[in-house]
């Protein structure tokens, strides 16, 4: 009886122990199973993702139809790759995705537009080609070109968005460099270089998104200036050298260089060929005008101060030397001083027809006219 019994307990153990192993291979089963329906669902995800994104982004659409343009193909170096004997140069035109630039290749262009510009910010690059870069509010015959530099972000639909806008503006270069503060300069650098080698010009003007560029002044300013060696700004000296947590850089001085505000400058041509072998985007600053500072210093370049160029315009006022105001908060502000400016010179006509919105008029109207004359703030005759 003792040993039936004794026998009797090992199997309602063994029993136990047994149900317990299928327990645990169930619920181990089910785990897995779960895991791989998520890794699966994933990769469908993905899948779905890229080939919508190679689509949209990278396909050409080989429709005759003129009004359907075709999306801008992957950035190859074309006619100009056999003419870069530099591996870093081809390195940072690698970061290009596409570029939808339009361009004459046969045109000098006396001025070339990079505005660094955040993937997000449609309105503010819709704000600029709604005033400032339309070519018949100026009154000149010199040739400029207009380039936003773009970079991406984790939003796959943003940058298809992005394609899409390229398509119908032609004026992008989309970069595969995140949107963030420490790519900035990165972003500048690639932009540089691509005109060094893509476009026959004189100088770049380098500005933000959210500025009003007076071409007419700006043209003006470098014809009666040397623009050799130019380097020309909102000239800042004795800048404290940033040392936080999330822009630390090793530099001998307490302070920078004198460099010009990021906002907007001049710079030749012939300064951006010697500048070009000293761009590292493995040492770099991360914001562009320091950096641009720095290098133009190690070439035996000052930076320059120039009247005109307004940074701190909060306030909108207008003065007839603007070469650049920043900040531009709305498009309102944008369109009052390209009005004002064209008021100003006598050069607006009916035909131009300004984009304008309900409150623009009453903006200029108050703000610039004395017993219905117009009366220009400051500024030169």
């Amino acid at each position: 009886m003792l040993f039936q019994g004794s026998n009797n307990k090992e199997a309602k153990t063994c029993t136990k122990l047994f149900k317990q192993s299928v327990l645990r291979y169930f619920v181990a089963s089910l785990i897995i199973l779960a895991v791989l329906i998520t890794v699966i669902e994933l990769m469908m995800i993905n899948l779905k993702t890229k080939k919508h994104s190679e689509s949209s982004v990278y396909s050409v659409d080989t429709n005759e139809d003129s009004s359907k343009k075709s999306l801008p193909t992957t950035y190859l170096l074309k006619n100009a790759e056999e003419n870069i004997n530099n591996d870093n140069h081809k390195r940072y035109l690698s970061h290009i995705v596409f570029e939808s630039i339009k361009k004459d290749c046969n045109t000098v262009y006396t001025a070339v537009v990079i505005i660094n510009s955040h993937a997000s910010f449609l309105n503010r690059r819709n704000t600029i080609r709604k005033t400032w870069a339309k070519s018949p509010y100026w009154n000149t015959k010199e040739k400029y070109l207009i380039i936003f530099v773009v970079g991406r972000t984790i939003d796959s639909e943003e940058v298809i968005n992005v394609a899409e806008e390229a398509k119908i503006w032609n004026d992008i270069i989309f970069v595969d460099l995140f949107e963030e503060t420490s790519t900035l300069t990165k972003k500048v650098i690639i932009g540089l270089i691509w005109t060094n080698y893509n476009v026959k010009y004189e100088f770049v003007f380098k500005g933000h998104d959210d500025i009003y560029l007076n071409i007419n002044n700006l043209l003006t300013f470098v014809k009666n200036n040397n623009i050799e060696n130019a380097y020309f700004g909102y000239k800042i000296e004795n800048a404290d050298v940033k040392k936080t947590d999330s822009y630390k850089i090793v530099y001998q001085n307490g302070y920078y260089d004198s460099y010009c505000s990021g906002v907007g400058y001049i710079l030749s041509k012939s300064n951006i060929k010697k500048m070009i072998p000293l761009f590292d985007l493995n040492s770099i600053f991360s914001f562009d005008d320091e950096f641009v500072g720095e290098t133009a210093t190690k070439i035996g370049v000052i930076a320059r101060h120039a009247e005109g160029f307004y940074i701190n315009n909060d306030h909108c006022s207008y003065f007839r030397d603007i070469i650049v105001s920043h900040p531009i908060k709305d498009i309102n502000c944008n369109i009052f001083l390209l009005k004002s400016f064209l008021l100003d010179t006598r050069n607006l006509t009916s035909h131009l027809n300004i984009i304008t919105s309900k409150n623009t008029s009453a903006y200029v109207n108050e703000k610039n006219t004395v017993n219905g004359q117009f009366q220009p703030i400051g500024g030169v005759n």
